[in-house]
């Protein structure tokens, strides 16, 4: 599977992913690296061109400056709720209608 990868990004892996990816992103980082990397950062190697760079790190934007933690994760599940989420009465409503028959 790993042979149809083109752009790697890791953040966090556990041993067993790390002596996998190790020679992905050699020699620049190895097996305790990729255990070890920091919050919000990640390693990747990119295809450009068809055409492997060397590994580098980025650091993720997440979280956000200025912005807590907390009244984000309130926004964001208020958010999927508004798109995603349907009144519990229609949900049920719907549900006896399909084992009505049953």
């Amino acid at each position: 599977m790993f042979g149809n990868v083109g752009t790697w990004v890791l953040f966090k892996v556990g041993s067993d992913d790390a002596e996998a990816l190790e020679k992905e992103f050699s020699p620049v980082f190895n097996q305790y690296d990729l255990i070890n990397v920091e919050k919000y950062t990640a390693y990747v190697k990119l295809l450009v061109d068809n055409t492997a760079t060397r590994p580098f790190s980025v650091a993720s934007p997440w979280p956000l400056p200025g912005i807590e933690r907390e009244p984000m994760f309130q926004k964001i599940k208020a958010l999927s709720r508004l798109k995603y989420g349907q009144d519990r009465r229609i949900i049920e409503a719907e549900i006896r209608r399909r084992t009505a028959g049953l």
